[in-house]
């Protein structure tokens, strides 16, 4: 009788399985095989609280599925790896697939692992919070609340920097020293010092206003970076802008430096060069003008260098100007000589030509050589 059953029993497995009563098992394995299947941190990643209270924001991750689809009522389980502090145990995602903990930081002054884990896609990733004494907290910035982070050489930020310190029971924590130091760039509109030294006002807080350096002559752009730390609470987080700096309008050059002409056959050729102009802080420039400028020289005993006591009709002359299109960019296309007849003798003819912004000195200067195409082999 017992072989009936198992018997039964097999016929009915392979029944269930052929009606895809057996698919979750089969799909789950799948799931979790497939690299699609991922998950993120969003926000709540290396923030600071006071012990013993909660941290500003919460902790988010998201789900995304196997076809790489924000995956919706997940499961998601939150512990404490190492470190002290509570946390929401088990949260379930929403329609964009967003799971989100609340975490309130332990007694202790240290620093504090949480592991976020996704039982379905059988995925981890692990936060990193801090637990301290007290917590330096940006109330305004450039950068924050949609306020722009970037300005041109020596121009003040729009908006200035406000730092709060904040202790237990978040209470300002007054008359305490924060030293802001900065590179590239000077605070208050002073000399550019490399920091100053701030004391907290009965509402903790401290404000300064922040005014950019310059960037090296060939470069567009240049990082700033602001740091606050409280040299007294060695436990407390230091506070770190990004910040950035540009030319008012620069020039970058998008072809080769050098060009040599396409055929053997005719002293002429066609050579195009190409340009892209930026504005204060990426702002695009359409139409701005760009000039070219040239300059040739023929001599037989150097024939692809500039030589200003060979033949050559005069130093640097303007030999064109074009205008930018919506994106930045503009090309310049002469039909330049490559070959020079001198007392029936055919010389080489090199050619530089050079880009600049119409009426501008604040800019670089892109340069260009086309050549014969012997001076490429």
């Amino acid at each position: 009788m017992r072989w009936v059953v198992k018997i039964l029993n097999l016929f009915l497995s392979i029944y269930i399985s052929s009606c895809g009563l057996g698919n979750d098992v089969l799909s789950r394995s799948d799931f979790i095989e497939d690299r699609d299947v991922a998950l993120e941190i969003i926000d709540g990643n290396e923030q600071s609280g006071v012990v013993n209270q909660p941290l500003a924001n919460a902790l988010v991750v998201k789900t995304i599925d196997d076809e790489a689809l924000p995956a919706s009522n997940e499961r998601v389980e939150f512990r404490v790896v190492e470190g002290t502090a509570s946390v929401t145990s088990v949260a379930y995602t929403n329609s964009s697939g967003l799971a989100e903990a609340n975490v309130t930081v332990g007694p202790n002054p240290e620093n504090i692992k949480i592991r976020a884990y996704w039982p379905k896609g059988d995925r981890e990733v692990f936060f990193d919070v801090f637990g301290s004494l007290a917590i330096l907290k940006i109330n305004s910035a450039p950068g924050f609340n949609n306020e722009p982070k970037c300005v041109r050489e020596n121009e003040e930020f729009s908006v200035p920097v406000v730092i709060e310190l904040i202790g237990a029971n978040n209470t300002p924590i007054a008359n305490t020293d924060i030293v802001v130091s900065i590179n590239n760039g000077s605070l208050d509109q002073t000399a550019f010092e490399s920091s100053v030294t701030y004391t907290t006002a009965s509402n903790g807080k401290i404000t300064f206003d922040v005014v950019a350096g310059v960037t090296e002559e060939d470069e567009y752009k240049k990082d700033i970076r602001v740091t606050a730390i409280v040299p007294s609470m060695i436990d407390t987080q230091p506070i770190v802008l990004d910040l950035e700096t540009t030319k008012d309008k620069f020039i970058e050059a998008l072809s080769p430096e050098t060009q040599y002409a396409f055929s053997p056959e005719f002293n002429v050729d066609q050579f195009t060069f190409f340009v892209r102009v930026f504005g204060e802080c990426d702002a695009i420039l359409e139409g701005e003008p760009v000039q070219f400028e040239r300059r040739w020289t023929a001599k037989s005993d150097s024939p692809c260098a500039y030589d200003a006591a060979a033949p050559h009709y005069e130093d640097w002359y303007v030999h064109g100007t074009t205008l930018t299109n919506a994106h930045g960019y503009t090309a310049y296309s002469p039909d330049l000589e490559v070959e020079y007849l001198e007392q029936n003798i055919m010389l080489l003819r090199h050619n530089d030509v050079r880009a600049s912004l119409f009426n501008s000195v604040n800019s670089n200067i892109p340069n260009f050589k086309a050549n014969h195409y012997i001076c490429g082999e």
